[in-house]
């Protein structure tokens, strides 16, 4: 008891440092979201791409396929036309900037991530400034601040505590960037025990974009394949654009299902 006592008033101090870093910190983040046009494009270009993949499995499945599956399958033809033009059609907002204020020893000590990239981060002033100072900076691209704020907290204290899931998505991705697999292990148990129709289709497009998340994916397949109410049709058209090759796996899973309610 004492020493659970002891580790929290640790993670309590630590988490009390991280709120307050003033002159203590020595090293800064800089995170930028990505551009909502250039997530845009690049859904576009995915959907045009996968186009003649998704005609070829619209004609495979047509036959024996059931009726949500059907409606994916010649969906993910249809979007081809269209696909290319969400590109030109998307509206460019800039990515939000937050500067995050920590300590190098300790990011250093918990975060594989850090450890390895903090090593070749400069002053604050650049190389070659005459204003750079003793603070150093490590500037990350493409990374959802409101993520990174979460999981700095998880580095500190051992806190993880998500809002939406929009949010526990973000720090998915992150904390696999981060090296931090105890957050990965945590996010994707989340994740795969509140899944629900409403946010299958969405699950669906983000984790199959992912590389090494073949467990939560795995997860979520087979959710989606017990289901027993309808997924919205747009939903599955905007699946089938995106991931084609995903509707023919979705098909073999409901296959398998009622193959096992039958047997039942």
């Amino acid at each position: 008891m004492k020493s659970n006592a002891a580790a929290n008033d640790v993670c309590n101090d630590l988490l009390a440092l991280l709120d307050n870093a003033g002159p203590t910190s020595d090293y800064a983040i800089v995170a930028t979201a990505p551009h909502a046009s250039a997530a845009a494009a690049a859904s576009a270009a995915a959907a045009a791409a996968a186009a003649a993949a998704a005609a070829a499995a619209a004609a495979a499945a047509a036959a024996t396929a059931t009726a949500d599956v059907k409606a994916a399958a010649a969906a993910a033809a249809a979007a081809a036309a269209g696909g290319s033009s969400g590109a030109a059609a998307a509206l460019e907002v800039v990515g939000t900037t937050r500067r995050f204020s920590v300590h190098r020893a300790i990011l250093v000590a918990r975060c594989p991530y850090f450890a390895t990239e903090s090593a070749t981060d400069v002053g604050a002033g650049g190389a070659s400034g005459a204003a750079e100072t003793n603070v150093r900076e490590h500037h990350m691209k493409d990374t959802d601040p409101d993520a990174l704020a979460a999981l700095l907290r998880f580095i500190y204290g051992g806190q993880l505590t998500v809002s939406t899931r929009e949010q526990a998505r973000s720090c998915l991705a992150l904390a696999g960037k981060l090296l931090l697999l105890k957050a990965v292990v945590l996010l994707r148990e989340h994740l795969l025990a509140t899944r629900s129709c409403a946010h299958i289709i969405d699950d669906l497009i983000w984790v199959a974009g992912l590389d090494g998340h073949g467990e939560l994916l795995t997860g979520l397949v087979d959710f989606f394949a017990e289901l027993e109410s309808d997924i919205p049709e747009d939903g599955l058209q905007a699946l089938a654009a995106a991931h084609p090759a995903l509707m023919a796996q979705l098909f073999t899973a409901r296959v398998r299902a009622a193959k096992r309610l039958r047997s039942a």
